[in-house]
């Protein structure tokens, strides 16, 4: 019955948003924006003040070969996004307690993050393990961020891009999102730490058919299994963001957490213990199997 209630919001939510679509967009837009590099952008709402940081769609290929429009994890976008993320979480704790707000953290284009930049390890075998150990502690970070952080999923998010998705505290998806992570597929096996996150995100059954079988989730199964917290019946990534900003106004800004920064982050490392050590310290990674399926690209 939740579950229903949920997709009957996230319809009506689709519905109002197209009607008010040609408004809330601009308003959105008008939001005062500056950037750090060339994969991430970041928006400030001027009447929540709420950052919005953009997985930005650029076309093009990068020098190694890999789509730029595929958000992929390599040093610089975990660089660039890590920055990002730190220099908002000090802007919003810096106006606390007068203007409690938090992170948005959505994509442009088709996908929200595909995961693993395998081209670019291929490129790079011997900054493998650098990688995998970076990408892992920014996990860490974004899963016990002093700051909520809600993924805008308009794209698809798999493999290491599902599990930044799982790190946030709330999620929205849109019509076209989708959830996999086809490690075992790819004769993979997950770090502790990328288990431990999904352990602690996501019930038994769906960790079985997500990490052992590699099921793909679209976002009605992903709304009824309470993974994502709306789903508004939208592909269009305004709406999808502006159903967003409507959920992030009525459901997080209200919490009176969010005037206490220092003592969310601390019980969410005792919350999410576990994950939170694996991903940390980066036990149990294999970068040479990741440099074995690298090099038959």
């Amino acid at each position: 019955l939740a579950g229903a209630r949920r997709l009957l919001f996230g319809v009506l939510v689709g519905r109002v948003m197209r009607r008010m679509s040609p408004k809330i967009p601009r308003l959105i837009r008008q939001c005062c924006g500056s950037g750090l590099g060339p994969y991430v952008s970041k928006q400030i709402c001027p009447n929540t003040g709420v950052h919005i940081l953009t997985l930005e769609h650029a076309s093009g290929v990068q020098s190694w070969g890999t789509s730029l429009a595929e958000h992929r994890f390599f040093p610089g976008f975990v660089k660039d996004l890590e920055q990002h993320l730190e220099e908002s979480t000090q802007a919003i704790k810096a106006d606390l307690p007068q203007r409690p707000s938090c992170i948005v953290l959505k994509n442009a284009g088709k996908y929200w993050s595909n995961g693993y930049d395998l081209q670019w390890m291929a490129a790079h075998p011997d900054q493998i393990q650098g990688c995998l150990h970076q990408s892992e502690q920014l996990l860490a970070k974004v899963l016990t961020s002093p700051v909520p952080i809600v993924a805008a999923l308009s794209g698809h998010a798999t493999a290491l891009g599902m599990m930044m998705a799982m790190a946030c505290d709330f999620r929205v998806m849109g019509e076209r999102g989708l959830f996999s992570t086809p490690a075992v597929d790819l004769n993979l096996s997950l770090s502790a730490g990328l288990v431990g996150l999904v352990k602690a995100k996501l019930p038994p059954h769906l960790q079985r058919d997500i990490l052992l079988y590699g099921k793909k989730f679209r976002s009605t199964e992903l709304l009824r299994e309470n993974v994502i917290s709306i789903r508004p019946n939208t592909r269009d990534e305004d709406e999808l963001l502006n159903a967003c900003m409507a959920f992030v106004e009525a459901h997080v800004l209200p919490m009176k957490a969010l005037t206490n920064p220092d003592a969310l982050e601390a019980t969410k490392k005792s919350l999410y213990a576990d994950a939170f050590s694996a991903l940390s310290g980066s036990s149990g990674l294999d970068h040479a199997q990741y440099r074995r399926l690298a090099l038959t690209l």
